[in-house]
């Protein structure tokens, strides 16, 4: 089966494949584009050259990969399905697969799509991915049904990636990895030996460990954090009696989460130091949101007002504060941790009375805005 290759310029490749290291980080623009560069051995003129859109000619570029390894991928079986409709199948999750790795990049690039400046690229590139998959699957006819089929299919795949988006099930093998490597990682630290390790133990090659883990430690360490605030997460709501107050549904949710991290505290300790490292503190500050919002929206605070924010840095504060506390105990219990903690707590519940009068100055001040607007309305419509 002969199906027309796409050669893009190696170069954009090359700045884009590195780039996808720093996507996470930096998001869709210019920053990762030029930190891909210079990984890859260009300067920010190349970037230029290569993405003159900047962003939206990544994704483009990103799409139009993913759509050719698809291809190749279903070639490349040493069985292809005989049926059409399940030759579809086949390369709709062969194009997910391809994309699992930069699943949170895809995410960000769905959102930039989304916007009405690149409605036209959208849909462009969803035609060239369903385009691809009917052509694989041996469809090149020219008839009336060569769009219906092409219209029906972009409904479908569209559908089950926005399903696949929503589903934040972390990736099995990865996490089958990351846990039969913590027992390697008290002596081979957060690096690629221990994930090897653990993936020999898990029944997977070196291959799975760069798949699942592309940026290494780090991408290991963001699995093992997310992993804890779900087990958190579930384990405050498998309480058979969860406490009523806020400050303590908050209290039980840092000591279940220090808890849960206890058998792996050394690990957790390196885990800090890497995460303290300038390149990581990005990523170290991302993590920390996400654990302290895990706890806030488990205690069922999920308002977007002026607190939303206040509380989460409080929180933040806390929590960090007492993390460090429970890696300087060395006792073997949370004891002092707790002590820690029940002193800490005050700052919690000092937010509603620091936000109080904030609030009032701000509806204050929209008050006076508003008598401003009416007095000048009032003057013009003289």
């Amino acid at each position: 089966m002969h199906v027309e290759q796409f050669q893009p310029d190696p170069v954009a490749v090359a700045i884009l494949r590195a780039s996808m290291l720093h996507e996470p980080f930096d998001g869709w623009g210019e920053a990762a584009l030029i930190a891909g560069a210079t990984d890859s051995g260009h300067d920010a003129a190349a970037v230029h050259t290569a993405f003159p859109r900047g962003a939206i000619d990544a994704i483009a570029l990103h799409s139009r990969l993913a759509d050719q390894s698809m291809v190749d991928a279903f070639l490349a079986l040493p069985e292809r399905p005989e049926k059409v409709h399940l030759r579809i199948r086949a390369l709709v999750l062969l194009r997910l697969e391809i994309a699992q790795p930069d699943k949170d990049a895809v995410r960000r690039a769905f959102s930039l799509l989304a916007m009405p400046a690149n409605a036209k690229l959208s849909a462009k590139l969803l035609y060239e991915t369903v385009d691809s998959m009917w052509r694989a699957a041996g469809q090149r006819d020219t008839s009336f049904s060569f769009y219906t089929k092409r219209g029906s299919l972009a409904a479908v795949y569209s559908a089950t990636v926005l399903a696949w988006l929503a589903d934040n099930q972390p990736d099995p093998v990865a996490v089958a990895i990351l846990r039969a490597s913590m027992l390697h990682v008290p002596f081979d630290g957060w690096g690629e030996a221990a994930l090897i390790a653990g993936a020999t133990d898990s029944g997977h090659d070196a291959a799975a460990v760069h798949t699942a883990f592309p940026r290494g430690a780090i991408d290991a360490i963001a699995l093992h954090s997310r992993l804890a605030d779900q087990s958190m997460v579930d384990a405050f709501l498998a309480l058979p009696e969860r406490p009523e107050k806020v400050h303590l549904r908050i209290r039980a949710l840092v000591l279940l989460r220090l808890e849960i991290a206890q058998p792996d505290k050394d690990a957790v300790r390196r885990a800090f130091s890497l995460l303290a490292m300038p390149a990581n503190a990005k990523l170290s500050a991302k993590l920390l949101y996400e654990t302290v919002d895990s706890m806030w929206r488990a205690a069922g605070q999920r308002d977007t007002s002026f607190s939303f924010y206040t509380k989460r840095g409080s929180l933040a504060a806390v929590y960090s504060a007492t993390v460090l506390a429970w890696l300087a105990d060395n006792s073997g219990n949370l004891d002092g941790t707790v002590d820690f903690l029940d002193r800490r707590l005050a700052d919690i519940a000092r937010i509603p009375k620091i936000t109080k009068p904030v609030r009032s100055v701000i509806s204050a001040g929209e008050r006076i805005a508003n008598s401003l607007m009416q007095g000048l309305a009032k003057r013009h419509s003289r």
